[in-house]
């Protein structure tokens, strides 16, 4: 096994952090040249050092157990079928290509809005989940490939599971229920309306086809 890091984990590190060489640097015994003989247990240690810091790290998913069949495309999003050959199932999920999607299953709400007071340029709107709660962020689109989207869904305490997933499947919600007798995927709760920022009428007009494909899927299954 090559003991030192990939090219994409040097691309991360200079991705992320100011000044590289010299951060690297103070984790190594030796100084380098180039970080491109970084080894892996000194990437390891920065990696763990930088969580620590509260700084989003990225974890490996296997993306060869997920297979994606586009059903059909509408203005913002697309319906699609998602396969789990590891686990021989699949349904239905929505891909929201540029709208930020936030996952929780262990805080509660006062503790999501608390979260969400902090981002005074953000609005977002909140729906209750079986598991917990979903969040739409109403002003601004994001890339799900931007660091600095992945660093804010860490901000905001989303699940980290959730953040590795988006990060290389998109936001992705699913449109139909797990098992029949589950009461709702989801349903709307609240709105968070910043001071500083406005609400996007095309984001909204988004969401409210996205809340129409959930109710069509749902319907299947009474």
């Amino acid at each position: 096994m090559d003991e030192y890091i990939s090219t994409k984990q040097k691309e991360f590190l200079f991705s992320i952090i100011p000044n590289t060489e010299t951060f690297v640097n103070k984790f190594v015994e030796w100084p380098l040249n180039d970080i491109k003989y970084l080894k892996k247990k000194d990437f390891n240690r920065i990696m763990e050092y930088l969580n620590e810091l509260g700084c989003y790290v990225h974890k490996s998913i296997n993306v060869d157990n997920y297979i994606y069949e586009t059903i059909q495309e509408y203005e913002g999003m697309s319906l699609i079928n998602q396969r789990n050959i590891f686990r021989n199932t699949s349904m239905k999920v929505i891909r929201l290509h540029n709208i930020l999607v936030l996952d929780w299953d262990t805080l509660s709400l006062d503790e999501i809005i608390t979260a969400m007071k902090s981002f005074r340029n953000l609005n977002f709107r909140i729906y209750k989940t079986t598991r917990g709660y979903h969040a739409y962020c109403t002003n601004k689109m994001f890339s799900h490939k931007d660091y600095r989207t992945l660093q804010l869904m860490k901000d905001l305490k989303c699940d980290d599971i959730y953040v590795h997933f988006v990060r290389n499947f998109g936001f992705i919600i699913r449109a139909q229920k797990k098992y029949e007798m589950e009461p709702y995927i989801e349903k709307f709760e609240v709105d968070i309306v910043n001071y500083d920022a406005s609400v996007d009428k095309k984001i909204l007009s988004i969401l409210k086809l996205k809340d129409s494909i959930i109710s069509i899927e749902t319907l299947k299954y009474l």
